[in-house]
């Protein structure tokens, strides 16, 4: 389905905190695979779906600061580049 109705939505990290807090960045191996989804159908079923194993021909660990009170937000499209999670882990 990813592969032929993928579409953005959007996820909003907040500092709750009354200190700044470090978030990886998602372009570093660190970061890469931080957020993962969980589902459940209608049925009950729950599916945990997160990037697949990404390759990273230069690496460094980064982050950004969340400011307290302040908001990040990731655009996510469930698309190729993600998988099951019990699927991901055997890449």
């Amino acid at each position: 389905m990813a592969n032929h109705m993928a579409r953005d939505f959007y996820v909003v990290l907040t500092n709750v905190s009354r200190e700044p807090q470090p978030v990886w960045e998602d372009w570093n191996s660190w970061g890469y695979r931080t957020i993962s989804f969980e589902f459940t159908t209608a049925d009950g079923k729950k599916v945990v779906v997160r990037r697949r194993q990404g390759y990273f021909t230069k690496n460094a660990p980064s982050t950004y600061l969340v400011q307290p009170g302040e908001h990040q937000v990731y655009p996510i499209r469930l698309d190729e580049r993600w998988g099951n999670a019990s699927c991901a882990s055997q890449e």
